[in-house]
């Protein structure tokens, strides 16, 4: 019997803000006008495109972190393009204290 080769998990990989706009297109709510949602908003959606915005409370960053998380959860945001992996991490805004802009991308 062979046994299988558990190969590591690959490396974080964290990109800025412009960056997960341009590769996974969040889609920004039409009735809203955000793109972060609320947890009631989430039926029907395929996993792989659903990304949970965190504050570490560490600093004013926030976090997309690929999949349904529930810790420091802020909101989720559907994209258009799946995450390929879960070790992708995205800055999603920095320096939220600033204020929400109008696309619901944070500051």
């Amino acid at each position: 019997m062979r046994r299988r080769r558990h190969l590591p998990p690959p490396a974080l990989l964290e990109i800025d803000e412009q960056t997960f706009w341009e590769k996974y297109r969040p889609i920004v709510e039409p009735a809203e006008g955000q793109a972060i949602r609320g947890p009631e908003h989430l039926a029907n959606l395929m996993a792989t495109t659903l990304w949970t915005i965190v504050d570490t409370g560490e600093s004013e960053t926030l976090y997309a972190l690929p999949g349904c998380h529930v810790v420091n959860r802020l909101g989720y945001v559907v994209t258009e393009r799946p995450w390929p992996h879960r070790s992708v991490v995205a800055v999603y805004s920095q320096g939220v204290a600033q204020g929400e802009r109008q696309d619901g991308r944070g500051t």
